[in-house]
């Protein structure tokens, strides 16, 4: 009797050391989505559109961006589940390819009922759904030569693009939070800046509407700012890294 419940003890230990180890796993890394659809259907997530997640099992919620709206969740883990309720986003319009996409994803998430993770990647599934997750690389190693409060800046490239003509859009560092202009409407938001991190809360923005590029454009800056995780600085530049892609600005004013 006292090797029996020797071994279940040892058995229960296992299991809570091997859950504890994979709740550090998955809450260590902010996971970037890589492919989603039916188990037998995957799709890749468009260009330019970078869908997030970030776990915190701790607190038992989920956050991240949808590709168009930033969105948090309950969580609730246990063993190999994974549950989900109905995320709560912004309610930011973008093009109609990214808000499809967008609101595949969320529906799809609530759905989940289990996570596996395999060779380095998260997978979810759940009403015949797969969500596959990477872990989304932070392109910077280096520490910033800056301190990002009260700088501003003026972006000069896009995921690689230039800007639309006649178009200008700002960043502002002011009171630990961002501002500037977007191309056509204005936006604020909250920042966490650690090292060489960066974390930006969900964006308000007003609400003018402007001709379809430079809509399109504004969609795709913003939903990577809000995407953002880490950054390169100097004097006068500024590398934003989010979801694989890149925002490049030059510095405009700079402030002690």
């Amino acid at each position: 009797m006292k090797l029996e419940w020797g071994l279940v003890l040892v058995a229960s230990i296992f299991l809570s050391l091997t859950q504890a180890q994979t709740n550090n796993e998955l809450a260590g890394t902010s996971w970037a989505l890589q492919e989603y659809g039916s188990e037998s259907e995957l799709k890749a997530v468009l260009e330019s559109s970078p869908i997030t997640l970030v776990i915190d099992t701790q607190a038992q919620k989920v956050s991240g961006s949808g590709s168009c709206n930033s969105y948090s969740g309950g969580l609730t883990i246990e063993g190999s589940s994974f549950s989900v309720g109905m995320p709560v986003s912004t309610e930011m319009a973008c093009a109609e390819d990214i808000m499809r996409q967008e609101q595949a994803f969320f529906t799809a998430l609530s759905a989940v009922t289990t996570f596996e993770l395999s060779n380095g990647r998260l997978l979810l599934s759940g009403g015949g759904q797969r969500l596959v997750f990477v872990p989304e690389q932070s392109e910077s190693s280096v520490s910033s030569e800056i301190n990002l409060e009260n700088t501003s800046w003026t972006l000069t490239s896009l995921a690689g693009k230039a800007l639309t003509e006649d178009t200008a859009i700002t960043l502002e560092f002011r009171d630990g939070g961002v501002a500037g202009s977007a191309g056509c409407n204005s936006y604020r938001g909250n920042t966490i800046l650690d090292e060489n991190t960066l974390t930006v809360s969900p964006l308000v923005t007003t609400r003018k509407a402007c001709d379809e590029p430079v809509m399109n454009q504004e969609m795709t800056y913003l939903n990577l700012l809000q995407s953002a995780t880490s950054f390169e600085a100097t004097e006068t530049t500024l590398t934003i890294f989010s979801g694989g892609e890149r925002l490049e600005f030059t510095s405009t004013l700079s402030k002690e």
